[in-house]
């Protein structure tokens, strides 16, 4: 998120990240203010950032409204 969200920026903005435990699980907020989820064909990744964390977490929500940011929530079963 860090190096996608403020791609055009002269100095990047906000991130804040926010962690709880809920029922049986740990949920992890990642919320940016940044241009949104936009294709980037320059992209310098890889792409995997995204389908590692859907395939680590129980459950990944991606909210991304453009040009307001991106907010990720992923929940981490802590129970057995």
């Amino acid at each position: 998120m860090v190096l996608h969200a403020y791609l055009d920026a002269l100095a990047p903005g906000l991130l804040s990240v926010e962690a709880y435990h809920e029922d049986d699980a740990l949920v992890v907020v990642v919320t940016d203010e940044g241009t949104g989820m936009v294709p980037r064909p320059d992209s310098p990744g890889l792409g995997m950032g995204l389908p590692l964390i859907a395939r680590l977490a129980h459950r990944l929500e991606v909210s991304s409204h453009i040009p307001t940011g991106t907010r990720l929530q992923m929940t981490f079963a802590t129970s057995k």
